[in-house]
Parts: C-alpha cells; structure tokens; sequence
C-alpha cells in the first residue's frame, strides 16, 4: 500500500506504540499473540503492531492501537478501498516476509536479502532487487547454492551472523535462525559490518515469525523454487 495518508498513519503507530512494525492485514485471523496486536476493522481487515519482545504493558498498546485507529478510520477505510484483495491470507503473508525484507535490504545497504533453508530448494522470500540484480534469478539462486554449501559453519553459528565470500566482488551476511532456516544480505559492494549488523538483529525476530507463518512448499524432486517479490498481493 502506497497511500501517503495511509504511510503516515502507519508511522505515527509505530511511533506512538514504540512497535517495531505496523501495517495493516486484510483478511485472516486477527487474534492477538506472537507479538501483534490487532485493532478490526470492517470487512475483514485489521490494524496491526506487531513487536520483536513483547511490550512491557500490553494492555496499553492495545488502547492506542484502538484509540488511533478510530481517529484516523476514515483515512484506513479510504486507503483499504483502492487496494486489492490478496486472494489467500497466505498471499499477504507472503507479500509481508517480502516487504519486510526489502526494508531490511535498504537499511542494510545490502543488493538483497533473501530467506532460505538447509533441506530444500526453496527461497522463502526476497526482497525487492536491486536493479543489477533484478535481470533475473541467477544470482540469487548462485548465492543459495554456494551458501548451502557452508551449512555445516552456518549451523555451528549458533544464531550468530557469518560473513562469507561467494565469489569475486559478492559477499553475503548469513544468519541461521529456527533451527532450519538461513537470513542472507547479498552484497555486490563495500559492506559496512556494524550497519548491517544493527539491521540484522533489528529484523530478525519478526522475519522468524513471519517465516514460521508460512505454510510448507513440497517441490517436486529435483524442482527450484524461487519465490520473487510480489507488488500488492500478486505474485
């Protein structure tokens, strides 16, 4: 969602609630827990904060987050109105991962990040590329590969962040999280380590809990599959 009206609301909750993400669900189940809280709307939809550990004071979260989003309904219902349905809950869930990504990769100052795990082909998400990598999925896809490839140093890192070199002029920052599942910033450039550090632990609580939201992906044998960043709700 692109609506100026609807961005600027959604900054002054995040401000307002000290949340480290605000955004707004359509369709789905909007029951509080995992760190979101959720505010309904009319036809499904939800104001949503969602924190990486869990606010001191819940109880007034939630009244901010239902005494701002009456205030500014007019502005949310407008905005809602000019978007389109994901056709699944999933569709939005996924759309999420990828828009939290490619916040991740600006702050970072990363080419792309991306999401991916140590016993399948698949990419979980992407950020959005940049346009030296946005030809196509070569690189990401290289990038995967040789980075499963270290999954035994990944798996010792016990949550700890590896830096490796892919090959000539591309490097990656590595994060394992859930046991299963790697966070990679793709760099074709300088990398400023405690920038992308601090964006690091920053998003990594929310991506693993968007991850895990997920539903499975059962390629067929010997299948790729590499999700690209959808633009509102569509893939």
């Amino acid at each position: 969602m692109s609506d100026p009206a609807l961005q600027a609301f959604l900054a002054l909750l995040q401000r307002e609630t000290g949340a480290d993400d605000a955004y707004v669900q359509l369709g789905g189940k909007a029951a509080d827990g995992g760190g979101r809280f959720f505010c309904a709307l009319a036809e499904a939809t939800s104001v949503v904060v969602a924190f990486a550990e869990p606010p001191a004071d819940a109880a007034a979260v939630h009244a901010r987050l239902a005494a701002l989003s009456a205030t500014f309904r007019k502005t949310l219902e407008s905005a809602v109105a000019g978007v389109t349905r994901p056709r699944h809950a999933m569709d939005f869930a996924r759309q999420r991962l990828d828009e939290e990504l490619s916040g991740l990769s600006e702050r970072a100052g990363a080419a792309q990040a991306f999401v991916f795990d140590f016993e399948s082909p698949v990419i979980w998400g992407t950020s959005l590329a940049e346009q030296h990598v946005a030809a196509g999925t070569p690189l990401l896809e290289s990038a995967a590969h040789t980075l499963r490839q270290h999954s035994d140093e990944l798996k010792q890192a016990h949550g700890h962040t590896v830096r490796l070199t892919l090959e000539e002029g591309v490097e990656a920052l590595a994060r394992p999280f859930a046991g299963l599942y790697v966070l990679a910033l793709l760099y074709r450039g300088p990398l400023s380590e405690p920038v992308a550090l601090g964006a690091v632990l920053h998003a990594i609580g929310l991506i693993e809990r968007l991850v895990l939201a997920l539903p499975p992906i059962d390629p067929e044998p010997g299948a790729k599959v590499i999700r690209l960043h959808g633009r509102s709700g569509s893939d």
